[in-house]
């Protein structure tokens, strides 16, 4: 029985190791090539920064949500914007079921679904923050966020040892002339700033994400460009494959047990999966998404379940949120907020019959 599900397992893994090479070295490629242009763009999104975080967090781009991280943590983009992110960003479901050639509609479909769920969230959660003036300060309770600047995008770049480069700091918004807000060192731009008259922190409309803010979350992803693209692409690969044959030999091993059904009464429980599999979501390790997909793919899984699980699994997001964010309190009224986005979300995939 071992044996058999292992060899099943084995065969399994290996025909889609090929898919996953060359789907993560296209991934790999983009990120190299166009990331900090992403994190860039997400930076200046203003009032409209859920819109543009959801629509870049769906790319295949493992790590944005890491950024976006940062930036929140600096208070470079607003709270909605980070959630859109988190909620959009679909981590390692792409390249698994692009390797088992999965049909383009489900993808898309699933795709499309995050990114709504993204953009109604962020835009909803920003106008109630505006309504009840915190949206500069999100779900903070900590005093430094009225005014103080201590958890901005400099200081973050200290307490990670990076520099931002010159280019960073001419990004300042045009028409700010004010000399002594300038720094003609080159250090990162303050994305913002205490106003006398207002006492509270005022938003610059800034690209301050730059070298310090990138650097801070590549020093907690460790992708390591500077091997190429090649290299991270096959350990990326080689590490999902293994989660892969790990998932896979699991399913094969109850299967032959005969307790799939068991486990299938809990995932495809129309009220009671998306609630699991949002829990299970909120552990920031790619080995998640990629049991959630397979688990879904196997037929396993609900498709209530799989929505509910990958919105809240937002990759390394919230490891570089706790990293860089200084109100834990705060940091853990996010994850309840992305549980219950997840949540809410797969009861209406469930209740509408999508995947």
């Amino acid at each position: 029985m071992f044996l058999d599900a292992l060899l099943d397992a084995c065969l399994d893994t290996l025909k889609v190791f090929p898919f996953l090479l060359v789907t993560y070295l296209f991934m790999e490629w983009l990120e190299h090539g166009a990331g900090k242009k992403f994190e860039r763009t997400i930076a200046k999104g203003g009032r409209v920064g859920p819109l543009i975080g959801a629509l870049l967090g769906v790319i295949p781009q493992c790590g944005f949500s890491g950024a976006a991280a940062t930036l929140y943590a600096g208070r470079v983009v607003t709270l909605g914007t980070l959630i859109a992110v988190f909620a959009s960003t679909s981590d390692e479901m792409i390249p698994i079921m692009l390797s088992e050639a999965a049909p383009p509609a489900l993808i898309g479909g699933i795709l499309l679904v995050k990114v709504i769920t993204g953009i109604v969230c962020g835009l909803a959660l920003d106008f109630v923050l505006t309504k009840t003036g915190r949206l500069h300060t999100g779900l903070s309770s900590l005093k430094r966020h009225q005014g103080h600047g201590d958890n901005d995008i400099h200081e973050l770049c200290e307490e990670e040892g990076c520099e931002c480069s010159d280019e960073d700091s001419e990004l300042l918004q045009p028409g700010r002339t004010d000399p002594a807000d300038s720094d003609p060192a080159g250090s990162c731009p303050q994305p913002g700033r205490t106003d006398p008259a207002a006492g509270s922190l005022q938003p610059r409309r800034a690209d301050p994400v730059g070298e310090g803010a990138l650097a801070a979350h590549n020093h907690g992803h460790g992708h390591g460009h500077h091997h190429g693209i090649f290299v991270p692409a096959l350990k990326h690969s080689v590490s999902v494959t293994i989660f892969i044959f790990v998932v896979t030999l699991g399913i094969n091993l109850l299967a032959e047990a005969g307790l799939e059904g068991a486990l299938a009464s809990v995932t495809q429980d129309p009220f009671l999966s998306p609630i699991v599999m949002a829990l299970f979501g909120l552990i920031p390790n790619c080995a998640v998404s990629v049991g959630m997909t397979q688990l879904y793919l196997e037929g396993v899984m609900s498709g209530g379940a799989l929505v509910s699980g990958l919105t809240v699994n937002s990759g390394i997001g919230l490891i570089v949120l706790f990293r860089t964010n200084r109100d834990s309190n705060e940091n853990l009224r996010i994850m309840a907020v992305m549980l219950a986005v997840g949540v809410l979300a797969g009861w209406v995939i469930q209740l509408v019959g999508l995947f």
